[in-house]
Order: C-alpha cells, then sequence, then structure tokens
C-alpha cells in the first residue's frame, strides 16, 4: 500500500521532540497515533475480534488498551509494524477503511509539526468518499446535510446546502472532525460546518 510506504518515511525521519508533539486526533501525540496505527494494519480479522472480545466489545477501551501497549514497545516497533514489507491484516481485508484510517491520521501528525504534503488525489478521493459516510461518531453525515462541500483543487463535491469551499485535504480532516482546519476554509457555509464541532 503506497499510503503505508508514505507513512513509514515520516515517521522513521521523525526525531524524539517530534515523535512526542502533540497530533489532531484527541489528546494523543504524535507517537500514540503512530501505536493506534500499529495496533490494526498488521493484525488478522480474527486477532482483531478478539482483541475487541477482551475490551468488552468497547472500542474506545479495545483502542485505549492497543495504543498503551504499543507505545510500551517503543518507536522501533511501531515503525517496523508500520513497514509496507509486513503482511497487512485488517487494513487490507478493508482496504478503502484501512486507506482512509490511514489518510487521516498521517495528516494528523503532520499538520502540527509543519510537515506538509500533497495527498495523491487517487487516495484522497477514496478517503473522502469512506469518510462522508462513516458510522463511528465523527459528524460527518450531519456536517453534509447542513452544507455542500466544494473542493477547489479536485472534481468532488457533497452535501446540499450554503457552500463551503477548500482543497479536499481540509474537507476531508473537516469531515474527520479536525476543527483546526476550519481557518482554511471559505464559503456562506463555514458558520453552519463550525457548529458542528464539539471539540474534534
Amino acid at each position: 500500500m503506497a499510503e503505508l510506504a508514505d507513512l513509514h518515511e515520516f515517521l522513521v525521519d521523525l526525531d524524539d521532540e517530534q515523535w512526542r508533539a502533540p497530533s489532531l486526533c484527541n489528546d494523543w501525540t504524535v507517537m500514540e497515533v503512530a501505536a493506534h496505527l500499529a495496533s490494526f494494519v498488521g493484525v488478522p480479522v480474527r486477532g482483531l475480534a478478539e482483541r475487541m472480545a477482551r475490551s468488552g466489545f468497547v472500542p474506545a477501551r479495545a483502542n485505549s488498551r492497543g495504543v498503551a501497549r504499543w507505545c510500551e514497545l517503543g518507536r522501533r516497533s511501531i515503525t517496523e509494524a508500520l513497514r509496507p514489507a509486513r503482511t497487512p491484516g485488517v487494513a487490507k481485508v478493508y482496504a478503502r477503511v484501512g486507506l482512509t484510517e490511514l489518510v487521516i491520521h498521517h495528516q494528523d501528525m503532520r499538520r502540527p509539526l509543519g510537515l506538509h504534503r500533497v495527498v495523491p488525489e487517487a487516495r484522497l478521493r477514496v478517503a473522502l468518499q469512506v469518510a462522508a459516510r462513516w458510522p463511528m461518531g465523527t459528524g460527518a453525515r450531519r456536517r453534509q446535510r447542513l452544507v455542500e462541500l466544494r473542493a477547489t483543487d479536485m472534481d468532488w463535491s457533497l452535501g446540499d446546502g450554503p457552500r463551503v469551499d477548500g482543497t479536499g485535504e481540509a474537507l476531508l480532516m473537516a469531515l474527520a472532525g479536525r476543527r483546526s482546519v476550519l481557518g482554511e476554509l471559505h464559503g456562506d457555509g463555514v458558520p453552519a460546518l463550525s457548529r458542528t464541532f464539539d471539540g474534534g
């Protein structure tokens, strides 16, 4: 998976301070976001199901335990788990969702560090399609009911209502609940969009 290769290359170049830096995802550091990705990318579906069962089928609890375990294992283990040469598990079986998670969390780490990149359009298009239908409490469905999101750098739009313009990447992060991108968006729909955030 090309996105995984790009992510791995990004992580191996980070220094200690960058690994400890805050990310855009919840209250996690860059290391904790990377640990979250390591905890599921190469895990077989059966392994993920067993982890969920041990956590009482509470996703947040399973997530927290996975992140804590990988943080204890350390940076080297995390980056090794995210090497593209490893046999992918859940992320391959659910390829589109896996790609979306990788793209969003990659940006969660890059943006606060000021290490910007251009996400390849083919990956971004898949991630936008998946994020728009995400059932996991990001608020994406509510946002597209209130406003029309329109990308300024690619042929993509979603929703109905007052218009919000921005790059495809910024719109993806908005769909994923990242409040910090609101300043990059423009249009009559931005006030309505901003009201859908509750700290994301």
